[in-house]
């Protein structure tokens, strides 16, 4: 198990920004033991609720909807896209203030 983490995790890493969770969607989609998407759903449902609590009292929100998100894009190819659009975004915006931090 720790393994298979293992290595998708790398996968994910080394994929292109813009491209990664629809790649990591895709190579889901292609094993053979597809079990386990509805347990997928509702993890990833129990942590985008827990990020709602943490949203409103101090808290890491943003780490449980990222990992609620990388669960979703596994199993929904619309997640997947939704992600890559974002990190393309979040990136550009990230690297435009470190620009500015510099001056």
């Amino acid at each position: 198990m720790r393994g298979k983490v293992r290595r998708s995790w790398d996968a994910l890493r080394s994929d292109p920004p813009g491209q990664r969770f629809r790649r990591h969607y895709e190579r889901r989609q292609q094993e053979a033991d597809r079990s386990g998407n509805s347990r997928r759903y509702l993890v990833a449902s129990g942590l985008i609720l827990v990020g709602v609590v943490l949203v409103f009292i101090p808290g890491p929100a943003v780490l449980f909807f990222a990992l609620a998100g990388a669960l979703l894009a596994e199993v929904s190819l619309p997640a997947a896209r939704t992600l890559d659009w974002a990190e393309v975004r979040i990136r550009s915006g990230l690297a435009w203030i470190g620009k500015v931090c510099k001056r």
